[in-house]
């Protein structure tokens, strides 16, 4: 799973970091990623930073009016609880649902529900991934597994409604805004330095997922082979993880 989350690193990055100041904002960000800033503020500061960049290239030829988008969003829109109840698990998806795309989902899962909840471990949310990734559908499936393994039934029809929510009504917004958006150079430029800022947060979550997954010299040798099966013979990731878990399964056996 570690090494699909790369693959997706790579890929995204292509395109995030295609000019060296993306690639600049990008080891930035990863670097505040690790050193535990919020993904949401490490998304808005980028992105406000790359706006204000583009501001100040385009004002030698026109005077514009903007308002700057604050940089600095506390992670923490849902408080603490002792026991995940129905109600803060509809409320922690819901707000994945309205600020999360993509794998940039993995980052705000583990500082949400690993670091500051301390609802599940890091290993759990590995196979909730997993779950997600192998199951048809996006990777927002992933909110039913962990809707599960928090309140059962319940929890997983809550987390799967509270975070395919917000979708249904912002769809039809960003498709209905989304030429003019990338026509306005601050509005692209702004989205330019959150790309990059989400595909940095993606490897900071596969650099602390893979220390805690590959703990020896044989799943370390399955994750760079399965990341180079990826990324080079782009080989589909169902049958990497099914062969990854049947090679586990022989190697507890033998080992």
């Amino acid at each position: 799973m570690v090494a699909i989350i790369v693959q997706a690193v790579w890929n995204l990055g292509k395109t995030a970091f295609r000019r060296w100041p993306l690639t600049l904002t990008g080891l930035v960000c990863f670097a505040a990623a690790l050193a535990g800033i919020p993904p949401i503020a490490v998304l808005l500061a980028s992105g406000g930073l790359a706006l204000l960049a583009a501001w100040a290239r385009s004002r030698r030829s026109t005077a514009m009016g903007f308002a700057i988008l604050p940089a600095t969003i506390s992670g923490g829109a849902v408080g603490a609880v002792s026991a995940a109840g129905l109600a803060p698990i509809f409320l922690v998806f819901l707000k994945l649902g309205v600020v999360v795309f993509g794998y940039v989902l993995v980052a705000f899962l583990k500082v949400d529900l690993v670091d500051r909840l301390h609802w599940i471990t890091q290993a759990q949310l590995l196979d909730a991934i997993t779950a997600g990734q192998v199951t048809p559908g996006p990777v927002f499936a992933t909110a039913t597994f962990l809707g599960y393994l928090l309140r059962g039934w319940a929890g997983a029809g809550v987390a799967t409604l509270a975070i395919f929510l917000p979708s249904f009504f912002m769809a039809g917004l960003v498709g209905a805004l989304a030429g003019r958006i990338r026509k306005s150079k601050l509005a692209a430029a702004f989205l330019d330095g959150v790309n990059a800022a989400a595909v940095a947060l993606m490897a900071a979550v596969a650099l602390s997922l893979g220390r805690a997954t590959m703990i020896d010299g044989w799943t370390l040798a399955l994750g760079l082979v399965s990341a180079a099966l990826l990324v080079r013979y782009r080989v589909n990731a169902t049958w990497l993880i099914l062969g990854g878990s049947g090679l586990g399964i022989l190697l507890r056996q033998f080992l």
